[in-house]
């Protein structure tokens, strides 16, 4: 990394330091500086006592689209990449890493940077899910002004859960290149906010109505339609192939 590039770095910590060192009694305490430069919009962060748990290097979590890459900036100089082309198909990019969570409040900070040109649509989305697909998500969809082209955020997830499996997960729309590095799990206690729009539970079936009489509808304009007479109970079978061309208009 350049020296240019690591004094940039560094005001850009710094102001986002002094930013939440303004912000009013009650606000988010506990993040690591490490995060907290990172965040875009620190004043948007739930309130509350923050208390790290655990976080994942993105090599260390499993993968549907997207490859390796070496980053000197990134846990263990690796991070994983989705680079956008015509040929590229969207997907998980990240997903995992099934830990067991006790119930509470908690807030994901998943760090990616833009490597590539932002087009018009959505780049992806960051969600959790709680016991798989079975359980409820939370989703945040990644958009313009998400995220910074050529140098990494921390993007927050804010989401209450009930004890079990936790799931981070980063679906990417292949439209633009990004690169993804850690997601740092904190549980958080203070005060319940509103955490974004829920994803649509998997349907689980009930079993009811049961035990209804079936009566099929009668046919509308009944009378108008009458059925047609049934059909014969012999017929008659003329080979006509081999016959006179006026023998066989006159079967016709």
């Amino acid at each position: 990394m350049s020296a240019i590039r690591r004094l940039l770095i560094g005001v850009l910590c710094l102001a986002t330091t002094l930013e939440h060192a303004a912000l009013a009694q009650g606000g988010p305490s506990g993040i690591s500086q490490d995060v907290l430069c990172e965040v875009l919009a620190p004043k948007a962060l739930p309130a509350g006592s923050y208390t790290q748990v655990a976080r994942w290097a993105s090599t260390d979590l499993k993968h549907i689209v997207g490859v390796p890459t070496d980053d000197a900036v990134a846990a263990g100089g690796r991070a994983w990449e989705g680079t956008a082309s015509l040929a590229a198909a969207g997907g998980p990019l990240l997903f995992g890493p099934y830990a067991a969570m006790p119930a509470g409040d908690y807030v994901a900070f998943f760090r990616i940077q833009q490597t590539g040109e932002l087009g018009e649509e959505a780049i992806g989305a960051i969600d959790a899910c709680v016991n798989g697909a079975a359980g409820a998500a939370i989703a945040r969809e990644l958009g313009p002004g998400d995220l910074a082209q050529g140098r990494y955020v921390q993007v927050p997830l804010a989401f209450a859960m009930k004890a079990g499996s936790l799931e981070c997960r980063l679906p990417w729309s292949a439209t633009t290149s990004i690169r993804a590095d850690t997601v740092t799990l904190f549980r958080r206690q203070g005060p319940q906010v509103p955490t974004g729009p829920a994803m649509v539970p998997q349907p689980v079936p009930t079993g009811a109505p049961s035990g209804l009489t079936y009566r099929p509808a009668r046919p509308p304009f009944a009378g108008n339609f009458p059925r047609s007479s049934a059909p014969a109970a012999a017929l008659v079978v003329c080979d006509v192939e081999n016959r006179p061309t006026d023998v066989q208009f006159l079967a016709v």
